[in-house]
């Protein structure tokens, strides 16, 4: 397919956040515009690009697009899966975007401007969730967001009971880890009064409202 391939050479990293570093320093002058993050498995629409263009030039720091499932129907296992980004898409980050708060990443589908990418020299969130951890961070800095849900990519779920649990170990994990790193920065920040304070507060409060719901 004639694709042009970044080789990784320091391997001792062994996280997604790391590769995204190593690929994003060896095209970081070539200077793009965005730059684009999605896993090898997803597959976009075909208005994906035209309706985040949209997003991008009206002036958003990060914009993503709404994660659909190509293989819900596959056994239940996968439905309940995909069902945890209909949460996302719908119960957070539309919610969130009627009350002008920030959005919630969820590893792919999604742009970073290529102002942020050479602020930072590359990508720097390596934590076991470094889509989580670049939510901190774009509330932390109050960087400006937009979820376009006619932007849709379809990505497929685990259909194994074993991959499933191995990913959501990964992900809890992940989850405290960069709260670990981030919560007292956010809470430091909350002394300065900032314009986004809602959104620090929301990230503070983290999953407990849906853990006591859930209870």
């Amino acid at each position: 397919y004639q694709a042009n391939i970044l080789f990784r050479t320091n391997l001792s990293h062994q996280r997604k956040g790391y590769a995204l570093d190593e690929a994003i320093q060896q095209i970081l002058h070539k200077k793009y515009d965005a730059y684009f993050i999605f896993d090898a498995d997803n597959v976009l629409d075909n208005n994906y690009f035209k309706e985040m263009t949209k997003t991008y030039l009206e002036g958003y720091d990060i914009g993503l697009g709404y994660r659909n499932c190509k293989n819900g129907n596959a056994n239940v296992i996968a439905s309940c899966s995909a069902l945890t980004f209909s949460m996302i898409n719908t119960l957070s980050n539309q919610r969130r975007q009627k009350q002008n708060n920030a959005l919630t990443l969820s590893g792919t589908g999604f742009y970073v401007t290529g102002e942020l990418i050479a602020k930072w020299q590359g990508y720097p969130f390596h934590t076991l969730t470094e889509d989580y951890e670049l939510t901190l961070y774009a509330s932390l800095h109050h960087l400006s967001m937009h979820y376009n849900d006619k932007a849709i990519l379809f990505d497929e779920q685990p259909t194994t009971y074993k991959v499933t649990k191995t990913q959501r170990i990964r992900w809890i994990k992940g989850y405290f880890e960069a709260r670990k790193k981030y919560l007292p920065l956010l809470t430091q920040k909350l002394k300065d009064n900032p314009k986004n304070k809602t959104s620090i507060l929301l990230e503070i409060v983290g999953i407990y409202p849906i853990i006591s719901l859930l209870i």
